[in-house]
């Protein structure tokens, strides 16, 4: 979900936050936010130099909208035939 934030995002701020290279100092950073916050800038991820992008924190909201729209990457069948394999082939720990 922060991927998609970032994707999707019409407006950056600029934040202070720990700098990557020493976490005892601040450096600042483009994070994505809504067009009316303060300090908002018009732009879109593609013009973010990846070194100040500040990548938002992952929370509750997000894990669970994850959960409600993306789509499973192993049908049942596959699982079946692992489980079957594993019986047949498998040790267990």
């Amino acid at each position: 979900m922060p991927v998609r934030k970032i994707q999707t995002a019409t407006h950056f701020k600029r934040v202070q936050a720990a700098a990557r290279d020493n976490p005892n100092a601040t450096s600042s950073y483009l994070t994505p936010c809504n067009p009316a916050d303060r300090g908002a800038q018009p732009m879109t991820w593609m013009k973010v130099d990846g070194d100040e992008l500040l990548e938002p924190v992952v929370c509750m909201d997000d894990m669970r909208g994850a959960l409600r729209t993306v789509k499973p990457t192993v049908g049942h069948d596959d699982l079946k035939k692992h489980v079957d394999w594993m019986n047949d082939f498998g040790q267990e720990g």
